[in-house]
């Protein structure tokens, strides 16, 4: 069970189908661009406005190449360490591990973000069936099922199934001591797929985890945001599927990209859809316009 207190987040809108239901000539057949009903939506227009501008300092970290592995960590060892120092020398960064499996590390300054903010934003944004994943990241979020997704990291479609949450005890952390040890923090969880990349002639499964450490911070929320392709967690057991080792740092780059610019198209969708809550050429009366 991921680590949580009395706080708002994301809840990514799923299209009600369960993973497994399409087959992969339909799975191929998907588009992330909006269908002609869902370009009629209110909420459409969002999705024109994608992608956000990437930070500098992320535009800074693809540049550089990448990092030093030694600066980098593993899953229990990154989870000892963000509970007991709470940084990373290294914030924004990619590499490949000894053991094979790739890296990739963001820092999300999620400056003014509130609870009610959040709320708003679950409940309200793009309720219709897929619009909510495709507006999210155009280009690369192309289904969203119950318990698993379609999307491009760079390097092909990934077809995942979701098989279970990632919780403090697999990072390494001692649930008891969490909030001695960092009082500011309000969520530590993740997930762990399964899956296979549905543009190769081959269905080679592949693991991946992705973790997100949660923390108040005087500006609103700083959230740390790992993810390690070529492993996975099923109850508190790992398994290795460690990609080519001639291909691992690209994925590492690649995924690394992926997320900061999702997240950063999440701040910008949820300040925005928070900003825009009143037409603004209806008065300052008008109800709220969806």
């Amino acid at each position: 069970m991921a680590y949580k207190r009395d706080h708002s987040f994301l809840v990514p809108k799923d299209s009600g189908i369960k993973y497994g239901a399409l087959t992969d000539e339909e799975l191929k057949k998907l588009s992330p661009g909006l269908t002609e009903a869902e370009k009629g939506c209110p909420h459409a227009r969002y999705y024109y406005e994608m992608p956000a501008p990437l930070p500098k300092e992320y535009e800074q970290a693809i540049a550089a190449g990448p990092m030093d592995a030694r600066k980098a960590f593993d899953m229990e060892m990154y989870g000892k360490h963000m509970n007991n120092t709470g940084y990373c020398e290294v914030e924004n960064g990619y590499c490949v591990l000894p053991n094979g499996v790739t890296y990739a590390a963001v820092l999300l300054r999620q400056e003014g973000r509130t609870n009610e903010m959040i709320d708003f934003y679950n409940q309200f944004f793009a309720p219709e069936e897929s619009l909510f994943y495709k507006i999210w990241y155009p280009g690369s979020h192309y289904l969203h099922y119950e318990n698993g997704a379609l999307e491009d990291f760079g390097f092909g479609r990934i077809h995942m199934r979701f098989v279970g949450g990632v919780e403090p005890k697999d990072l390494g952390i001692d649930p008891t001591e969490i909030e001695k040890n960092d009082p500011n923090c309000i969520f530590i969880g993740g997930t762990s797929a399964i899956g296979y990349n549905l543009d190769r002639n081959f269905k080679k499964l592949e693991r991946n985890c992705i973790v997100f450490y949660h923390r108040l911070t005087d500006y609103g929320r700083e959230v740390r945001v790992r993810l390690w392709y070529g492993i996975g967690v099923e109850d508190g057991d790992y398994y290795l599927t460690v990609p080519p080792a001639e291909e691992a740092l690209d994925i590492a780059k690649k995924t690394m990209i992926h997320v900061m610019q999702e997240y950063t198209n999440d701040q910008y969708l949820e300040m925005k859809f928070w900003r825009d809550r009143w037409m603004p050429d209806h008065g300052e009366n008008q109800a709220l316009y969806f």
